[in-house]
């Protein structure tokens, strides 16, 4: 709405709010959505949707007044890991296991990531250590904690045949 002149970088050109609108005339608003860094997780916390309300109000000349309700949703992808067998351990359900195998022979196992939502994500594959107790005791360790114990960690073994997508998939549908 304001008026176009010259760039100026000592004045700042001044947004006009009020202005004549001729009959039989049409005005298009164009209203931009600033939504804040997918990282900032005090502006967006880790949910799937957020939605933020505002409003634009109009006053006109004669003493009338139209409100107009403004809604944004922010919307984050859900990654879902598929594999091709389920997991053995029952408490563990995100645990692979490549079984016993011989120091000379690979062995590979093909996992799936789907989204599950309609927004495009970005992922990429890191390797995560696993995380040792630092005071372990016998006598208040399951059986299942004491086999993570004598797991052994070394990301050297792992390789990985695809290890970041930046595409945009189809909705919900294999990535």
């Amino acid at each position: 709405m304001a008026v176009q002149a010259a760039p100026s970088k000592v004045v700042k050109p001044k947004v006009e709010t009020a202005f004549s609108l001729q009959p039989l005339k049409i005005v298009e608003l164009h209203v931009k959505f600033n939504a804040p860094k997918a990282s900032d997780q005090a502006e967006w916390p880790m949910i799937m949707h957020n939605t933020r309300k505002g409003s634009l109000q109009a006053a006109f000349s004669n003493g009338d007044n139209q409100n107009f309700d403004l809604i944004g949703q922010l919307l984050r992808p859900k990654l879902m890991l598929l594999t091709e067998y389920s997991s053995r351990n029952d408490k563990a359900q995100d645990e692979l296991d490549f079984g016993i195998c011989n120091v000379d022979v690979k062995r590979t196992i093909t996992i799936f990531l789907s989204n599950i939502t309609e927004v495009t994500a970005n992922w990429i594959l890191n390797y995560v250590k696993f995380p040792k107790k630092q005071t372990v005791s016998k006598y208040t360790t399951t059986v299942w904690e004491q086999e993570n114990l004598e797991k052994m960690d070394d990301p050297d073994v792992f390789e990985f045949s695809l290890a970041s997508v930046s595409l945009f998939p189809e909705p919900a549908g294999l990535i």
